[in-house]
């Protein structure tokens, strides 16, 4: 059961990094990129960099960034959080059900990522304080996102409301 998780779930992994690179490809006009077959190539080369560069030839690589899988699975779930408030909202139907949690989860996610930076700064793990360091700009990212989408979407629905 395990095994079928852990395929699942990579699978799940690398199609989204391939969606990532087309998106990439079509907002920068990169056309060779905004194919399937490149795309998927550049997903699975960078997977296998971190299994066997990162970490060597033993393909501990994922290992390494193992300390950081929790905030950014909390990430994932601010996402989630996110797509949904964003479709309640839009819907014109009470959005703090889902509001107030991903704020929560963000604030949570935030912090950690902080209290990470510093230990790895304090240990020198370079390598880990840059990746907690592109995490931490892209929760704020996040956060920024789900403010902006929000307030904006609210808006627009007191406007047809009032028309």
């Amino acid at each position: 059961m395990a095994v079928l998780f852990a395929g699942t779930t990579m699978d799940t992994g690398l199609r989204l990094q391939r969606y990532i690179f087309q998106e990439w490809a079509q907002i920068y006009n990169i056309k060779w990129m905004s194919k399937a077959a490149p795309a998927t190539l550049l997903a699975v080369g960078t997977c296998l960099i971190l299994a066997f560069g990162a970490g060597g030839a033993d393909g501990t690589g994922g290992l390494l960034i193992w300390p950081l899988f929790g905030t950014t699975n909390q990430l994932l779930a601010g996402l989630t959080l996110l797509v949904i408030t964003t479709m309640l909202v839009k819907l014109g139907r009470p959005m703090y059900y889902t509001l107030i949690p991903l704020v929560f989860l963000l604030v949570m996610t935030i912090y950690a990522l902080l209290i990470q930076l510093m230990s790895f700064y304090q240990k020198s793990d370079w390598f880990l304080f840059g990746l907690d360091l592109v995490v931490l700009i892209a929760a704020v990212w996040i956060a920024l996102e789900a403010s902006s989408t929000v307030t904006r979407l609210r808006r627009e629905n007191r406007r047809q409301q009032s028309a």
